[in-house]
């Protein structure tokens, strides 16, 4: 009886390459209805995704919120990579941060060093540029007042020189003259306060003598001054 079942059961299942030849015809079928199917999906994904792409700048960007996920930055300065999980930054990131901190103080602070030590070299040599200009003109003005007075030392040592020629020619006549007749005349310095009356009424005891005194030295007045040499002739 079971040897009968058996038979009959295998009698009724099918062969393996009828159940290979039937998934074949099963998979082509899905196949052809599965290429259209996606080809419409396509087409219809085709419009949103380009309206998607063109208005990607405008879209709000997103970043994880709360204490899921992991947030990377990276700083551009150090060229070190930052993370924080659940939006929350690790102990080396805070140094780093106080690190960068402290650099970026330090750093303010040398610019502001250097901005007033620079300002303070351009003072210096703006002072200094003053005092060198003071000290040029004041040595101009100097060297102006010394020719001044070397000319006008010059100029008295040259007059000197002239009013000494114009005595010497005035008393050259004369000295020759009275050397000749040297016994004849008798030489009187004039003192302060002297006139010639007071001369010829020493000399020749009257009025006279002035006259006499005149003609021997040239004088056509009175005028005598102190000092001067006069010829007074032997009576």
């Amino acid at each position: 009886m079971t040897e009968q079942k058996n038979k009959r059961t295998k009698a009724e299942l099918p062969s393996r390459a009828e159940v290979h030849s039937r998934k074949n015809k099963t998979n082509q079928k899905n196949l052809k209805t599965s290429i259209p199917t996606v080809l419409v999906i396509l087409l219809l994904l085709m419009p949103i995704t380009m309206m998607v792409y063109a208005n990607k700048d405008k879209l709000p960007s997103t970043k994880p919120t709360g204490h899921s996920g992991e947030e990377i930055s990276f700083d551009e300065t150090t060229d070190t990579i930052h993370t924080s999980v659940g939006g929350e930054s690790t102990g080396d990131d805070k140094k780093q941060e106080e690190e960068k901190e402290k650099n970026e103080n330090k750093k303010e602070k040398v610019e502001k060093t250097d901005e007033i030590n620079k300002q303070k070299k351009e003072q210096e040599n703006e002072k200094q540029s003053k005092h060198e200009e003071k000290k040029k003109e004041n040595e101009k003005a100097a060297e102006k007042i010394v020719k001044e007075d070397n000319k006008e030392k010059e100029e008295n040592t040259n007059k000197e020189i002239e009013s000494k020629k114009e005595i010497e020619s005035k008393k050259a006549p004369i000295e020759d003259h009275t050397s000749v007749q040297d016994e004849k005349v008798v030489y009187h310095t004039v003192q302060k306060g002297e006139t010639l009356f007071q001369i010829a009424m020493n000399y020749y005891q009257s009025q006279a003598g002035i006259e006499k005194i005149r003609q021997a030295n040239g004088i056509s007045g009175n005028e005598i001054a102190a000092g001067q040499k006069l010829k007074i002739p032997k009576p």
